[in-house]
């Protein structure tokens, strides 16, 4: 996995790698926060797109222990992580709100707020026009623009 992690680009198949292995073997899990996600950061894992959609997944299979990986993160990423992700953000609040404040110091202040922020809320979809709305406001429309004839 090492010698993967050299190549650049990284190869399109890391990440998978890197899940399968954790499957067969969990104790590779520290191997793998420590070492690879680290240095996948370092990598700028969020510029190749495959790579970067397992890094998330290979986070999320590791959480809780993969937060301080994610906390490297600049805020953009970490924002894409949540969309990509949202079981991570509530996560990521809750373990952030149990640190000390010794632990809070080392979380950049953008980071800070961008995990405790709300989670943004979907927009709700415009509902759909019946068809006897549509009548009535076809009607209404035709009614408003017909002129008025009046006998004189």
């Amino acid at each position: 996995m090492q010698m993967l992690l050299e190549q650049q680009p990284l190869p399109t198949l890391l990440m998978r790698t890197v899940i399968k292995a954790l499957r067969a073997y969990p104790r590779l899990e520290n191997f793998v926060l420590n070492n690879i996600l680290q240095r996948c950061i370092v990598k700028q894992v969020w510029s190749q797109k495959a790579v970067w959609e397992g890094f998330v997944k290979c986070c999320q299979q590791t959480m809780p222990k993969s937060f301080p990986v994610l906390l490297q993160l600049p805020p953009a990423h970490l924002r894409t992580v949540f969309e990509d992700c949202p079981p991570i953000r509530p996560a990521m609040r809750a373990y952030v709100q149990a640190l000390n404040e010794q632990q809070l110091a080392h979380i950049p202040g953008s980071v800070y707020e961008l995990i405790m922020a709300p989670p943004p809320t979907p927009s709700p979809a415009p509902a759909p026009e019946t068809p006897t709305s549509a009548a009535t406001t076809t009607a209404a429309a035709a009614a408003a623009t017909k002129p008025e004839i009046t006998a004189n």
